[in-house]
């Protein structure tokens, strides 16, 4: 499977040169819970993270100027740490900004650790569907709104020290 996914990769940068697009940043989500949860790929954060570095290496290839960012949705404490300790050990500097989650109900994102040198950003839930009643993730009824929380959201962000910040919405 490695091989496939690096092949796929090899063959989009290379496309999107060719095409005359220039990449600048490269954003990895390991996307929920992720993994095959096999053995050999525990703990999941740190397979990932190996194989983003190679994807990377392909970037740089054909997108010589391309930066590194992480979007940590639904990591861990845990996750956090030994991602942060893998990177000042393996790959220093080599992570320019980490968005981390806001998780549901809360307004902040959490005070996890960074990797040396990388940016504090935030993973911003713009609309908690799932909270509506009747139920409504994917906007069936119109767009689900959260004009309060979003603002109170930003002042704390601005407050945390984060540098940036993307929106997700189902």
């Amino acid at each position: 499977g490695r091989a496939v996914i690096l092949r796929n990769y090899e063959n989009i940068f290379s496309d999107l040169a060719k095409s005359g697009v220039r990449l600048s940043a490269l954003w990895a989500c390991p996307y929920d819970y992720g993994g095959c949860a096999c053995d050999a790929c525990k703990p999941w954060i740190l397979t990932f993270a190996r194989l983003t570095r190679e994807i990377h290496a392909i970037a740089v290839k054909y997108h010589p100027e391309i930066e590194m960012r992480f979007i940590g949705w639904w990591w861990s404490d845990e996750e956090y740490r030994l991602f942060a300790e893998w990177a000042d050990r393996e790959a220093p500097g080599w992570v320019k900004s980490l968005a981390l989650h806001v998780p549901y109900g809360a307004f902040d994102v959490p005070d996890a650790p960074l990797p040396q040198g990388c940016e504090r950003q935030a993973f911003v839930h713009i609309g908690y569907g799932e909270d509506t009643d009747p139920m409504d993730i994917y906007g069936e009824f119109g767009p689900v709104i959260a004009a309060d929380r979003l603002e109170r959201t930003l002042a704390a962000l601005k407050a945390h020290g984060c540098t940036g910040w993307m929106a997700y919405s189902e």
